[in-house]
């Protein structure tokens, strides 16, 4: 996900699984939040994507997507 909001909107349209996972166990929404990317998160988040995913998962990771929905979006 390099970032492009217009692109993952179309593919939200066409019924893309919002919280499929990489092989890291990452979601589209970690993966967003943590390249700091506002718009992405939000749309994500509009759509339906599971932010208790995102806090419930161990590592750094979670803590630093969490804190960034929490006080970001």
């Amino acid at each position: 996900a390099s970032g492009n909001t217009a692109f993952v909107s179309m593919l939200i349209d066409a019924g893309a699984p919002l919280n499929l996972t990489s092989r890291y166990e990452k979601t589209p929404l970690m993966a967003a939040a943590r390249r700091n990317n506002t718009a992405m998160v939000r749309l994500l988040l509009a759509a339906g994507a599971d932010s208790g995913y995102l806090a419930g998962h161990q590592g750094w990771l979670a803590a630093v997507s969490y804190e960034f929905v929490a006080h970001r979006v």
